[in-house]
């Protein structure tokens, strides 16, 4: 293996069996299933705040097998019918903050799960566990109101969904704020921007215009959603200004956005926080996750050293930490990393 990179991205949620897919392409079936393994939670001691951090971390797998039906002759003027099948698990390591949700994801292999991939497994599951949570609650009641002669109201599993709804997920990548700037000033003109506002659990504001935005969305409803768009009149948008922005996005790390405009020769061109994503170059995988995890937490806060990230804020720690400790005392003993 050449060289690795560990993606930053920000993330909410958690997790665990399998998701299966189905690409088929003309010629070549392939069947892939996806499937967590080798979850653990690792407590690794911050040199630079003096307390612990605690992760979750393992592997995403990709399985899958190529089937093939048929080969070009050794003329390759024909094509023979030659039936065989590869069968391949590639992996990705995954390494989840439980404080902040940055989410260090490591691409181990060429055709390794995605960033992507891990998202849907993540919502796959996390809607089997709520389906789940659904039936017992309603089988419970139903059969509670049998054995009291039928006083008890059953909940209906409609009913049961809008008190236990499935979690909005979404995925930022961490950019890099030079990029952007460099990105922005090579246009000649700066025709649209956009932010959509994401939703957060505890993680703080670094732009009181995000805040101010994030409150109205929480008025508004659960389900809403909050983008601010600007378009240009007869000028371009002010470059300095959409650069500004776009860095308080890119800090915010809960903020996407999109620019769009002119180049310099005229033609179209857009960026978004994907083009210009953070990614920290490592040598080599490590021997162990546990070890994994630890390389890639140093490097990530040599990063906030350097200035090239902010430090994650997070509102309301203590309810923050609580929470982490309860999920600790759930789980049991905890892998420890000094």
């Amino acid at each position: 293996m050449s060289s690795l990179e560990v993606q930053l991205v920000t993330m909410g949620v958690s997790v665990i069996p399998s998701l299966v897919v189905q690409l088929v392409t003309v010629g070549v079936s392939v069947i892939s299933f996806y499937k967590f393994i080798d979850v653990k939670h690792l407590e690794i001691e911050n040199s630079e705040t003096q307390e612990s951090d605690y992760f979750l971390y393992g592997k995403i797998v990709k399985d899958f097998v190529y089937s093939r039906e048929q080969l070009l002759d050794e003329n390759e003027s024909d094509v023979v019918a030659d039936h065989d099948e590869l069968r391949d698990s590639p992996s990705s390591t995954f390494i989840l903050s439980l404080q902040d949700h940055r989410l260090y994801f490591i691409k181990e292999f060429t055709l390794s799960p995605t960033l992507s991939n891990f998202k849907l497994l993540v919502e796959h599951l996390i809607k089997l566990q709520i389906s789940e949570i659904i039936d017992e609650i309603h089988t419970r009641k139903k059969e509670m109101n049998k054995l009291n002669g039928g006083t008890i109201k059953v909940p209906s599993k409609k009913s049961l969904r809008i008190s236990y709804p499935s979690p909005s997920i979404e995925i930022v990548k961490l950019s890099s704020p030079d990029g952007i700037m460099e990105f922005i000033n090579s246009m000649k003109s700066v025709n649209r921007f956009e932010l959509k506002i994401n939703k957060t659990n505890h993680e703080a504001d670094l732009s009181s215009l995000f805040k101010v935005l994030r409150d109205q969305n929480k008025e508004m409803g659960p389900d809403s959603k909050n983008t601010l768009i600007y378009n240009k009149g007869k000028k371009s948008l002010k470059h300095e200004k959409v650069i500004e922005l776009a860095k308080a996005a890119s800090e915010d790390n809960n903020v996407n956005f999109l620019v769009k405009g002119d180049a310099v020769d005229g033609g179209p061109v857009s960026g978004t926080e994907e083009d210009f994503d953070l990614k920290m170059p490592i040598s080599e995988i490590e021997e162990t996750p546990e070890l994994m995890a630890y390389k890639a937490h140093k490097t990530f806060w040599q990063l906030i050293k350097d200035g090239i990230v902010k430090q994650p804020r997070v509102d309301n720690i203590k309810l923050v930490q609580q929470k982490i400790k309860n999920i600790i005392e759930l789980f049991g003993v905890w892998n420890s990393k000094k």
